[in-house]
């Protein structure tokens, strides 16, 4: 999987959920969001 598929991925996800469910998960997005960043780095 290239960057530009995950990065499309990662977007229908974001855009697949409301705000509200952002905020609940947040913490959760932000540790994957680092685990991502950190193993593409």
């Amino acid at each position: 999987m290239n960057w530009l598929k995950l990065k499309m991925r990662l977007s229908t996800v974001l855009n697949l959920k409301n705000w509200k469910n952002l905020e609940n998960k947040g913490k959760a997005d932000k540790s994957l969001l680092f685990f991502v960043i950190k193993l593409w780095s």
